[in-house]
């Protein structure tokens, strides 16, 4: 069975480590025509929730927030 990647669906790679820039020029070439993003030095758990606001300064900067649910016990 072949895999498929929707081209329609934007793609968003988080990673913990300063390497989102480098990352993003690798995967750009290989993917031309998916939308995509890659932010770093971000800390995420399973069943967080990821706000990404309008790029600032040209499209260098995006504000991120992530927010994690609590219940209690």
């Amino acid at each position: 069975m072949s895999r498929v990647i929707p081209i329609h669906i934007p793609w968003l790679v988080v990673a913990e480590q300063d390497f989102g820039k480098a990352l993003g020029m690798l995967l750009r070439p290989q993917l031309p025509q998916l939308p995509l993003a890659v932010i770093d030095e971000v800390v995420v758990r399973a069943g967080d929730y990821i706000d990404i606001g309008t790029p600032l300064f040209g499209g260098s900067v995006v504000p991120v927030t992530v927010k994690s649910l609590a219940f209690p016990s």
